[in-house]
């Protein structure tokens, strides 16, 4: 692996490094056979002076929870951190140095609550030789940077070349492998981590080549191996890349329910299958046409949820999501009430658009906007927009005394169990949306009265 990583990396600054790298750095895993639920970790820096400068951020890495970065304490050349153990032993080290940051994973073998690594810089990587794991593991971080950077480098390389490159990143972790003797679990992660380097190399390409996604000449799978003979683990949850990488290999023009049976029948994993799968969900619930195929749109989702015992929460997204979608009707059945006691239904302003204000009598930032939205009211010239005020109020009178307050004027209704924000989706107010003339959703989440461009926006309405 050494003769086939560039002699020009090692003259790369650390500087460029940053710029140039694509994927992780460099990783460091320290193996704990058992470990308590937080360990005192220290990273003891040999030459002492490679700890000059440097700052450094701990996080364990989970499978099944997660937790932000924990800056270390420097003494000297060593840094000590207390973070929760890790359920896979393994570590996250950001190292930032001379203005650029590399990133590592750690962990230490013993049993005790208190451990040490010693580690140094080798080519301007954090490394660690103390076993044969941190020894594979240094070896391909350098072998996975010079290829990050001859992405660069090569960029204007014919596409023979490239698919080569891209190949062998594979290639290389596999050579490391041959040559180090590491433990099963530490063999697994090289393999996925050689893997998703390949995927975020190939999804680099149009950006450094400077063409177009849809004018790759090659594919994903024209370079990688399926995704389920390298990521059907638990551990591929540890890459944050993986549920995406997998979603790209499910099956193209096809039903919701033909990605979940590919997925189900290649992955045996149920973390894998729970990302992949929430993923490929929350992609149908998001571009779902909703006004042209609600029903069976629906339909599809219960079909899926049934077969797979998926949480309900996916239907009840999609039921909710359909009043938030442009060109979706107004929800069914709503109606409020003015202050005399009259009910109305937005039946009422068809042939215009509605530019609608949900507020409240106790919300500061709403009663703000209301001497904006007057402005708005009376300066618009445009006679096909018309303005609706909606409290959610829970009862009348607070509600009526507010509008005497600010001298509310117009269409001013009630809506006490706050019915119209539930079906929207809205999680705060004040909140804006616009009909169109047919009574269907034309902007939801509009700017607010006060905005610079709201007038404008309005009087373009026709």
């Amino acid at each position: 692996c050494e003769s086939a990583c560039p002699t020009t990396f090692t003259t790369m600054t650390t500087k460029e490094l940053a710029r140039l790298t694509l994927s992780t750095v460099s990783t460091l895993v320290l193996s704990l056979s058992s470990y308590a639920q937080e360990k005192s970790i220290t990273l003891s820096f040999t030459p002492a002076q490679d700890a000059e400068g440097c700052n450094i951020y701990i996080k364990p890495l989970s499978v099944a929870t997660s937790t932000d970065p924990v800056q270390m304490t420097q003494a000297g050349a060593a840094f000590t951190a207390s973070v929760p153990a890790s359920d896979v032993a393994l570590y996250s080290i950001t190292c930032i140095r001379n203005q650029s940051q590399t990133i590592s994973t750690v962990s230490i073998s013993g049993d005790a609550a208190t451990l040490s690594l010693p580690v140094k810089f080798a080519d301007n990587i954090l490394v660690s030789d103390n076993t044969a794991d941190n020894k594979a593991l240094g070896a391909y971080a350098a072998c996975a940077t010079a290829n990050d950077i001859r992405l660069w480098t090569d960029r204007n390389a014919g596409t023979d070349q490239l698919k080569a490159l891209l190949q062998s990143y594979t290639a290389k972790a596999d050579s490391v492998l041959s040559i180090y003797q590491c433990s099963p679990d530490i063999s697994k992660y090289i393999q996925m981590w050689a893997y998703t380097s390949t995927y975020y190399a190939f999804t680099s390409l149009p950006n450094i080549t400077g063409c177009k996604p849809d004018e790759m000449p090659f594919k994903a799978k024209d370079v990688m191996a399926k995704p389920d003979q390298i990521l059907d683990s638990h551990m591929a949850t540890l890459f944050p890349i993986a549920p995406a990488l997998i979603n790209n290999f499910l099956p193209r023009e096809s039903s919701l329910m033909e990605q979940l049976d590919w997925l189900h029948s290649n992955f045996k994993c149920p973390d894998i299958i729970e990302q992949v799968g929430g993923a490929a969900l929350d992609k149908f619930i998001s571009r779902f046409d909703y006004a042209g195929n609600y029903e069976e749109g629906l339909a599809q989702l219960k079909e899926v949820t049934a077969k797979y015992k998926l949480d309900n929460r996916y239907v009840n997204k999609f039921i909710s999501n359909r009043a938030t979608i442009k060109g979706s009707p107004f929800p069914a059945g709503l109606t409020f009430t003015d202050t005399n006691g009259n009910t109305h239904t937005i039946d009422e302003f068809k042939g215009k658009y509605v530019y609608i204000d949900l507020w409240a009598s106790w919300c500061g930032p709403c009663c703000k906007e209301v001497p904006h939205l007057q402005t708005l009211e009376k300066e618009l010239q445009n006679p096909n927009v018309a303005f609706l005020s909606i409290s959610i109020d829970s009862k009348p009178e607070p509600w009526k005394k507010k509008m005497a307050d600010l001298n509310m004027h117009g269409n001013q209704w009630h809506d006490p169990q706050g019915l119209l924000g539930k079906n929207l989706n809205v999680m705060g107010i004040p909140f804006f949306v616009i009909y169109d003339k047919e009574g269907k959703l034309y902007m939801h989440n509009a700017p607010r009265p006060s905005h610079p461009q709201t007038k404008a926006m309005l009087e373009e309405l026709k």
